[in-house]
């Protein structure tokens, strides 16, 4: 997947401000299916996990 699919994912992910442990599985999957962690996705990770920190993101996983 690329990078704009990713970002795509994770915010229809978002959406309802809670992030489940299936789409969790999703990203992880989408971001890990070439194999490489690419410097834009892991920066997209990193965001993720920030909004979830910062409580604006509630994880249910």
């Amino acid at each position: 997947m690329d990078t704009a699919q990713i970002k795509a994912l994770v915010e229809k992910a978002l959406e309802d401000k809670i992030l489940t442990l299936e789409e969790h599985g999703q990203i992880i999957d989408a971001v890990l299916s070439d194999g490489q962690i690419s410097e834009e996705e892991e920066k997209i990770l990193q965001e993720l996990l920030e909004r979830v920190a910062s409580g604006e993101v509630d994880s249910q996983y």
